[in-house]
């Protein structure tokens, strides 16, 4: 596979609330949020364990790995009060439960999966611009990539 471009690259959750029923198997609480512009994250880090003694080698710092760290996403929206889903996501902020998320990426590229809660959504109301959010996702664990079948 060559180049990809991002557009058309969509980011969901699984609600909380959501109640299966066998009459509509189809259904899978899983919500789309719409109208998100960049998507930046998850970005995976290693904290390190500093190890350095006075005999360390050459006089140079020292470190081991010690926890990797999910990250965060952040992506920002155009706001819009009558959809239910961005409404949603200011009840979640508040209601600070862990949920799955899910970025697929556009053309069957594949996604990546993993659990985490809002943090942070910000409104801005510019002069000039449009009605926007800035929303925050705090990962919880390990990211995990499915490439393309």
């Amino acid at each position: 596979m060559g180049k990809q471009a991002a557009y058309g690259t969509s980011l969901s959750y699984i609600d909380p609330d959501f109640i299966f029923d066998p009459e509509t198997p189809e259904e899978t609480g899983d919500v789309v949020i719409h109208q998100v512009g960049d998507i930046t994250g998850p970005e995976i880090s290693v904290e390190t364990i500093d190890v350095t003694t006075h005999d360390s080698p050459d006089g140079f710092n020292e470190f081991l790995p010690g926890m990797a760290d999910g990250g965060e996403l952040s992506f920002d929206l155009l706001f819009d009060p009558g959809e239910g889903g961005h409404d949603r996501i200011l009840d979640l902020v508040k209601r600070r439960i862990p949920l799955d998320f899910t970025i697929t990426l556009p053309g069957d590229s594949g996604n990546f999966a993993f659990a985490g809660l809002f943090t942070k959504a910000g409104q801005t109301f510019p002069v000039k611009d449009a009605l926007k959010a800035s929303v925050s996702i705090k990962v919880s664990g390990s990211p995990v990539f499915t490439p393309p079948a």
